[in-house]
This record gives C-alpha cells, structure tokens and sequence, in this order.
C-alpha cells in the first residue's frame, strides 16, 4: 500500500507543477506575500492580485519580480474591441505622477490585459519610468486616445535610451527596458 501512495504522488507531482495560473478575480491583494520591494529582495509576484497590488503602489519607487504567469483575463484579446472580457484593467500613472516600476518579468507572461478607453495616457501604467525586463506580454487589448502603447502611454524623459543590462536591477535604475516581447492589440491616435 505504501508503494502505490508514493507511486501516486510522483505521478501527480507533475501535474501540480504544470497547472495553468489562476486568473484574476478583479481584487487587490492587501499585501505581498515575498519579498520587500528592495533591489536585493524585490517583491515576488505570484498572482494576478499581487500583480494588481504592484500597478496600485506605482508611485513607491519599489522592486518586483513574477514568480508566476499572470492571467488577467481567459479569451482572446482579438474578441474585445466588440465583447469585453471579465476584467479591465484600472492604469495608474499620469504626467504629472509617473508610475515608478523596476519590474523583472524573469522570462513569465502577462495575458489578458484589458483596457478600452477614449483617454490620453493608456496602457499597463498611463506615464511610467523604471526598469522592465524578461516579460512578454500577449493576449491583451489596449484602446486610448493619445499617447497609447502596451507597456506605458509615454516613457518618462530617461527612455530615451532603450538600454540592454544583464541584471534588470543594475546600478542605473531608471529608463530600461530588457527582452520583452508582445503581443497586442493596440488602438489609438498617438503611440
């Protein structure tokens, strides 16, 4: 009998460890589970509502890294200029307070990301300035009116540089983006 319990947990191990991200449930999680926001210890993204949660403490100037694939919403993002998905997603960052991310996707996907609005400034943050590295973003949707794109509506003024570093998190932390690859849908007048 014992033979056949460690037998069945090995069978099953695999399948724990190939099951698919949860998806979002449009909430916020109250606090990170991992990790302290600091270069040498970032906050571990492990689901959609942490993620949520990064996008919501956008001014704080912190360190996060996925842990997890990122599901905000199941369908297909070519389906959602006419049927809206479940969840959209809220974009924090303007001009005049610009989302402040140092995000290592370490290789992880973001899917699902929905946004359809007339407003200037859309995209996974309106304005933002930091670092984004090894993260492809795919089956998303992102409508505004100027100022659009996949990542941020506008760059703050270090983006300039499109800089390629080994480490995310070098020295230099602000205008960087490293290895991402998208695919989206993106509408609007200005990118």
């Amino acid at each position: 009998m014992r033979l056949f319990k460690i037998f069945t947990a090995l069978l099953l191990l695999p399948l724990s460890v190939m099951a698919a991200s949860s998806v979002w449930t449009g909430k916020v999680a109250e606090k990170f589970q991992y990790g302290k926001g600091k270069v040498e210890a970032p906050y571990l993204i492990k689901t959609p509502e942490e993620f949520a949660l990064m996008a919501k403490k956008y001014a704080d100037s912190a360190y996060y890294r996925l842990a997890e694939d990122i599901v905000l919403n199941e369908g297909d993002a070519k389906d959602w200029a006419k049927t809206a998905p479940k969840n959209k997603w809220t974009v924090y960052g303007d001009t005049t307070k610009f989302a402040r991310v140092h995000l290592d996707g370490e290789g992880h996907s973001i899917s699902g990301l929905y946004i359809n609005s007339d407003k200037d400034y859309q995209g996974l943050f309106g304005a933002w300035t930091g670092v984004v590295a090894n993260v492809k973003i795919k089956n998303s949707y992102v409508k505004g009116r100027n100022y659009v794109g996949t990542l941020a509506g506008v760059f703050g003024s270090e983006e300039r540089w499109l800089l390629t570093r080994p480490n995310p998190f070098g020295n230099e932390n602000n205008g960087h983006i490293v290895n991402i690859d998208a695919e989206v849908v993106v509408e609007g007048h200005n990118f």
